[in-house]
């Protein structure tokens, strides 16, 4: 007390560079920013003081025993051996790492979620405690160039008390979702997919194939296949319905049940017939005179007349035509000209020149033979050979 006394009385009589080398030879300290030496001692203020106290060492060991002093370096927050004197939860304590000091607060362990971008705690929003199961609306991921980008789950989709396993495959790419384009996949198996559009979704197909897949009409086969032949509706083996074909020549085949046949399509063999009459006299020599009808009921032309007799002798037919509502024909309907079939002495004959013969006959018309001459002939057969037209 008394050296405050005298520095006071000596600051009154004394300049102030006097004052100042009185108190340098006397060892006393500077009243600004004093340098102390030795063990200097002050009065320690209460745990918790906040003000421009001195403060003693001992405060300051109360206050960093009551947190937690790390003595030890730390590259991140994720090496912090918290375990050691874990402090109560939103607590205080101290770090030190490589750059200094840090005053951090004890957070429970969990998940937290960025809520904010003002560079503090407060951005940060506790989600839930470290498990294996996170609630979808506590979880989230952001983009580390723009925090505003998240990406969010959600389960509210899956059936009740189902669990549903999402697997990553062992290879880089990009999560195909709904509604997205699946680019070229290096391999896959399609079994289960569904909703293809044929007309976009499928390449290497020919021209009109994706509209007949669409649509599978005859017309649109027709138009899909380069190498038909015909026109119109698809024919299966059942029972078909056809139209004017040309069935070309098969190897086989029954006709039983055929109908309307035109004889142009037949073989000549097929098409050949014949048409007569026997003319008998009874044993006796047959006289003249109109001996019999024959009704064609098909249309053929007449190719030949073949005349034969029991016996040698002489005859001359005549041979009428009309149709059948002209019904019975007469010598004004001959057909023969001057080249009737005629024996001479002998017990055949063949004409197949017919010289001026009408040889064409309709469907219907009745042909009637008339014997103009006779001599001995008692039977005799004429037939005519006629091909179907």
């Amino acid at each position: 007390m008394a050296d405050v006394t005298v520095s006071a009385a000596v600051d009154g009589f004394m300049t102030a560079a006097d004052a100042a080398a009185c108190r340098t030879a006397i060892g006393a300290a500077a009243l600004a920013s004093p340098t102390f030496t030795g063990t200097p001692a002050a009065p320690t203020a209460a745990p918790g003081t906040n003000t421009t106290q001195v403060a003693t060492t001992a405060f300051v060991t109360a206050a960093v025993t009551a947190s937690t002093y790390i003595d030890g370096e730390v590259d991140t927050h994720a090496d912090l051996p918290i375990t050691v004197g874990t402090p109560a939860l939103d607590s205080a304590y101290l770090v030190r790492d490589g750059s200094g000091l840090w005053l951090l607060t004890r957070k429970p362990a969990g998940v937290y979620i960025r809520t904010g971008n003002a560079g503090a705690l407060a951005d940060w929003t506790y989600g839930g405690e470290f498990a294996d199961i996170f609630n979808d609306a506590n979880f989230a991921i952001y983009d580390n160039g723009d925090s505003s980008k998240l990406v969010a789950f959600q389960c509210s989709g899956i059936t009740t008390g189902t669990t549903r396993t999402l697997t990553v495959p062992d290879a880089s790419g990009t999560l195909l979702l709904s509604g997205g384009a699946l680019g070229t996949p290096s391999s896959g198996t399609a079994t289960n997919i569904t909703g293809l559009p044929i007309s976009t979704g499928v390449s290497g197909l020919g021209a009109n194939v994706a509209t007949f897949l669409a649509t599978a009409s005859s017309a649109n086969l027709a138009a899909a296949v380069t190498d038909e032949t015909g026109t119109g509706a698809l024919v299966f083996a059942n029972t078909p319905t056809l139209v004017t074909p040309i069935l070309g020549t098969p190897t086989s085949g029954t006709l039983t049940n055929c109908t309307g046949l035109p004889p142009a399509g037949l073989t000549t063999a097929a098409k050949t017939k014949s048409i007569g009459i026997v003319i008998d006299g009874g044993g006796s020599a047959i006289t003249t005179g109109v001996k019999g009808d024959v009704s064609v009921p098909f249309a053929c032309t007449i190719t030949g007349a073949r005349l034969l007799s029991n016996e040698s002798g002489s005859i001359v037919i005549d041979i009428w035509k009309d149709t059948y509502a002209n019904y019975p024909p007469t010598v004004a309907d001959t057909i023969t000209a001057a080249a009737k079939p005629t024996l001479s002495t002998a017990t055949k004959s063949d004409d197949t020149t017919l010289t001026g013969w009408t040889t064409s006959i309709s469907a219907g018309d009745t042909l009637r033979f008339n014997v103009d001459s006779i001599t001995t002939c008692t039977r005799v057969v004429l037939q005519l050979t006629v091909t179907l037209t």
